[in-house]
């Protein structure tokens, strides 16, 4: 599906979340598991980043693609995550 309409969306529809999270969300769950070495962390993240990306659509302005985009997502997710469960349990 091409999705560069979305570099003008402000919200989504479930029924292109759904398509998004078809097209990329063994890419996601892969990046977020290659990142953490945990399924359990992954599923968790992978959610995340979806969540992240449907309220946050507004901010996607098409420069990259869209699977870019939600790596990035991944990966800032990611990194916040391990911050605070490393000061968590110093």
């Amino acid at each position: 599906m091409d999705y560069q309409f979305l570099a003008q969306a402000h919200t989504i529809d479930n029924y292109t979340l759904g398509s998004i999270m078809d097209d990329y969300g063994n890419d996601v769950w892969n990046y977020a598991y290659f990142l953490t070495k945990s399924a359990e962390q992954a599923d968790d993240l992978s959610q995340e980043v979806f969540i992240k990306a449907y309220s946050g659509i507004a901010h996607y302005r098409g420069e990259c693609s869209l699977k870019t985009w939600l790596l990035t997502i991944t990966r800032n997710t990611t990194f916040t995550y391990r911050k605070s469960k490393f000061f968590c349990c110093i």
